[in-house]
């Protein structure tokens, strides 16, 4: 296990654990580290073979949008439980907060009526009366309640102190052996200054190892690299908690690695990381994977390097904290080279491609975008087909026989019925969704629970729990039928 990479050891730990055949399964962010083969893998496991109950903490907003059926929301102070994948739950919480405003702006509407009513009339006899009613209504006004979201983003900058020559980088023909296992085969390539270079590959093929070695922490086998005038950098390690360990607060940390700054420079880079009032006395052995991360993040932005070395930046960071992330490193002036599995990310910042595979590397001057658009192969594509992506470890295929048109005729028969229990089931689990989502509704209303009887509350909640195993059932009958379907047409050629 200690010879393995990142990837490598979250895959034997997820088969150790999915061996157990577990009635209840919790899995914090399973989708670290992993590639995207994996991933993929993982999905359609979670999906159609593990038949337990699953709760799963992820930042990961393709494999939320595969996975899930219902999202817990931790925001507002509060917990709330929504009905669908992430982009459904999107859609429900922009609503409820759109519904809030409006009743808050209802609200500051009405009492401001009602007060310069107040104030116009309170002193003539004729209206006092009325003015006096007006103060009484305002005195019984329920003030909606405003509670600050949670939802709060990093505010990261990178910036460096002085350029770096032009040409950043130079790898000439690196290769390197672990045991007999070759991960880097005659690796060469230049990086330029500005350049966003996006690093992407599978599992175990030397991605972390080739950081490593142009850092000077692993001696390639053969090869050589040059770092060019005036490059310095800052480096985000994959594993990335030895360098926080010890009975140290976060403030102290970060101080120690700049003692000559101020204590308002450092009390203020905390807290563009979030890191604010009592949160920097935190001890850095105590801290989550994104505090871990945006605390190294601090680091980066006091050391204003000229070039970031970044290994898989965005695992353990929320959503908030990924966009921000993305957001800095286009916006910095200086060279990035990062490692990353996410395809939304690595769409966002990368200028250059650099894809390590078995046989070498595959340079591409340009974005994510532009490098499929050229070669069509989508490493970091959660929707292409898994035989597609691994297409090159796999045995040559025989062509496909031509069907008889007997056997056509049957299949499209059988295709013709698929779709329609497809169709048939998807507007069942919408059918019962409403009706849960009706159910909800009622359960959210204010004072709902003070003004209806114990018995009708009981019988709501048994209606909603036979409807949620209805859905279950429907969605299960949903996916098999959409699964036979897809295969069934596959095979036809359709």
């Amino acid at each position: 296990m200690n010879a393995l990479s990142g990837g490598f050891k979250l895959r034997v730990l997820l088969a150790q654990l999915l061996f157990q055949q577990p009635d209840v399964l919790l899995l914090d962010e399973p989708t670290n580290h992993l590639d995207i083969v994996s991933i993929l893998w993982l999905e359609k496991y979670l999906c159609s073979q593990f038949e337990g109950t699953l709760i799963f903490i992820s930042h990961d907003r393709n494999f939320l949008n595969s996975v899930a059926g219902y999202i817990v929301d931790i925001d507002y102070e509060e917990l709330r439980l929504y009905t669908g994948n992430y982009e459904q739950f999107l859609e429900a919480k922009v609503l409820a907060e759109t519904q809030k405003l409006k009743e808050i702006k209802s609200y500051e509407r009405k009492t401001a009526e009602l007060q310069s009513f107040v104030d116009r009339f309170r002193a003539k006899a004729t209206k006092a009366r009325q003015a006096q009613s007006r103060v009484k209504q305002l005195d019984k006004m329920d003030v909606p309640e405003v509670k600050r979201s949670s939802r709060i983003s990093p505010d990261l900058k990178f910036v460096q102190s002085r350029p770096s020559g032009r040409t950043v980088l130079t790898v000439k023909n690196v290769s390197k052996k672990f045991a007999d296992t070759e991960v880097l085969k005659n690796i060469s390539f230049e990086v330029q200054r500005g350049e966003k270079v996006a690093i992407i590959g599978p599992n175990g093929i030397g991605k972390s190892t080739l950081l490593k070695i142009i850092l000077d922490q692993l001696t390639a086998d053969e090869g050589t690299f040059e770092w060019g005038y005036e490059a310095h950098t800052s480096y985000f390690a994959q594993d990335h908690h030895a360098q926080l360990r010890g009975k140290i607060s976060a403030y102290d940390w970060l101080y120690a690695t700049a003692p000559h700054e101020p204590i308002g420079v450092i009390r203020g880079l905390l807290g563009r990381v979030l890191f604010s009032g009592d949160e920097a006395l935190k001890q850095v052995s105590a801290l989550s994977g994104g505090e871990s991360a945006r605390l190294l993040f601090a680091r980066i932005m006091l050391e204003k390097r000229n070039i970031l070395i970044l290994d898989e930046p965005t695992n353990h960071m929320d959503l908030e904290g990924v966009a921000a992330l993305g957001d800095a490193i286009q916006a910095f002036e200086g060279t990035v080279l990062v490692v990353s599995h996410y395809r939304h990310f690595v769409s966002k910042v990368a200028t250059h491609i650099l894809e390590l595979t078995p046989n070498g590397v595959r340079d591409f001057a340009g974005s994510y975008q532009e490098y499929l658009e050229k070669f069509g192969d989508d490493h970091l594509n959660r929707e292409q087909p898994l035989s597609t992506t691994i297409a090159q470890t796999a045995a040559p295929q025989t062509a496909p026989q031509e069907l008889s048109y007997d056997k056509r005729k049957k299949m499209q028969r059988e295709i013709s019925k698929l779709k329609k229990q497809a169709i048939r089931f998807e507007s069942l689990v919408e059918e019962t969704e409403l009706k849960i989502s009706a159910i909800e509704a009622k359960f959210s209303l204010e004072d709902f629970y003070q003004q209806t009887s114990a018995d009708e509350v009981q019988k709501l909640q048994t209606e909603k729990s036979e409807l949620n195993d209805q859905l279950s059932k429907n969605l299960r009958q949903w996916e098999t039928s959409s699964q036979n379907l897809e295969s069934l047409e596959e095979s036809f050629g359709a």
